[in-house]
């Protein structure tokens, strides 16, 4: 039975289906897939970005969402690339660094402390380093891990941001980003969170001579727990092996 002109326009859009990634990566090399995606993801959200800027006339193309978009679109079930993490990641971070930066400019303005008349003054490497070490301590205690966000606090730091109307519009270009991801990835049959992530982030893992160290949220302590047990059992083999004169020299 021949088909009407709806259902060959149906049938002709099903077949839209096959450019999906997770048809592709089933039937193609999924290496090439994975990079020819991620290829045209990264092009088609810089597009979208520089696109708002310019109708807008805003300044929402920051060095910082590079990063930001290749780690939504190359790994996108880590906790770290999720919208919730991206979005607070770089708000926290901004707020940190363009604080830390407002205090530098007041103890200049006091004379408190002395501006450079060539190049960066060490009171701005100093104001820098404090917005770095604040932000990654937030995003650790807080859990809202987003490697790029670092990049926000330095930007914001070194007075690059040039004021705090900036961070509304960093976040606006990163919420935008998010929701075009969420987009894409649904498109294309590949699981990514609407906001928070579907799973924690663990701690880092972290190789030491007596083992592997790593920090579950669960027990915090438990693999430090386990490591000291294994330093204390190390130190009364060496012991009991060696004698008492070994003691001192471990």
């Amino acid at each position: 039975m021949p088909l009407n002109i709806t259902e060959r326009l149906l049938w002709q859009m099903a077949k839209l289906g096959r450019l999906r990634f997770w048809y592709l990566a089933s039937h193609l090399n999924p290496k090439v897939v994975s990079a020819l995606f991620i290829f045209f993801a990264c092009a088609v959200s810089m597009l979208i970005l520089g696109t708002a800027a310019y109708i807008t006339s805003w300044p929402m193309i920051f060095p910082s969402l590079g990063p930001t978009i290749f780690l939504m679109f190359y790994a996108p079930a880590s906790p770290m690339a999720s919208p919730r993490n991206a979005v607070l990641g770089h708000l926290s971070a901004a707020v940190i660094g363009w604080v830390m930066h407002s205090i530098y400019l007041y103890l200049v303005a006091k004379g408190l402390i002395a501006e450079s008349s060539h190049g960066v003054s060490f009171w701005e490497i100093a104001t820098s380093a404090c917005s770095l070490g604040l932000t990654g301590m937030f995003m650790t205690f807080t859990g809202l891990l987003h490697p790029p966000a670092a990049s926000s606090t330095m930007i914001a730091s070194l007075g690059l941001m040039r004021d705090w109307h900036n961070i509304p519009i960093l976040i606006t270009a990163v919420s935008l980003l998010s929701l075009q991801a969420w987009i894409m990835h649904r498109f294309h049959g590949i699981k990514f969170p609407a906001w928070s992530p579907a799973r924690s982030e663990r701690g880092p893992r972290i190789q030491t001579k007596l083992g592997e160290v790593h920090f579950s949220k669960g027990r915090p302590t438990s693999d430090v727990e386990e490591l000291a047990d294994r330093l204390v059992a190390r130190r009364k083999g060496a012991v009991k092996r060696n004698g008492k004169g070994a003691k001192g020299r471990i």
